[in-house]
């Protein structure tokens, strides 16, 4: 139980100069790089961004996801930038798809509270994706903590 409260205690050091510097300067920047990305396809489709919506929150993503890999011992470094890179990317990709999502609905439920209804699984996948990206590369680690805090031993982390 001791290592668990540890890893949380480290997760949440970690976690809250990583948010000051996102809500500093990363979040401006990704947001412009993530427009720069979407806005050609938005305009040969005459789309357009809704540009104060629930999906710039959750571009935060990033800040647990860096947490977690960097906290979690016992992997090789070339698995863990693999794990970053992957997970970088479909974080990314995730929020090129709720940006969409959020355009979407707005332009199809204006002044409807369908909205957030439509929205919400695209909300919880940009929320939970850091986490199952976490789990999908670090599950070994994971089953050892359980087993350690039951007082079972370690367990055997699965081939990937």
């Amino acid at each position: 139980m001791r290592r668990i409260l540890l890893l949380l205690l480290e997760f949440v050091a970690l976690s809250a100069p990583l948010t000051w510097l996102w809500l500093e300067w990363g979040q401006a920047l990704y947001g412009e790089l993530l427009f720069a990305v979407m806005d050609p396809f938005y305009d040969v489709f005459g789309a357009t961004h809704v540009r104060r919506s629930p999906a710039g929150h959750r571009y935060l993503a990033y800040v647990p996801f860096l947490a977690l890999m960097t906290i979690t011992p016992g992997m090789a470094l070339r698995r863990r930038l693999l794990a970053l890179l992957t997970g970088a990317g479909l974080i990314f990709l995730s929020h090129v798809l709720l940006t969409v999502a959020v355009d979407v609905a707005h332009a199809r439920h204006t002044g409807s509270g369908d909205v957030a209804r439509a929205l919400f699984p695209f909300l919880l996948l940009a929320d939970g994706l850091p986490f199952l990206i976490w789990y999908l590369f670090f599950r070994g680690f994971l089953h050892s903590l359980v087993a350690d805090a039951r007082g079972a031993g370690p367990a055997e982390e699965p081939r990937p």
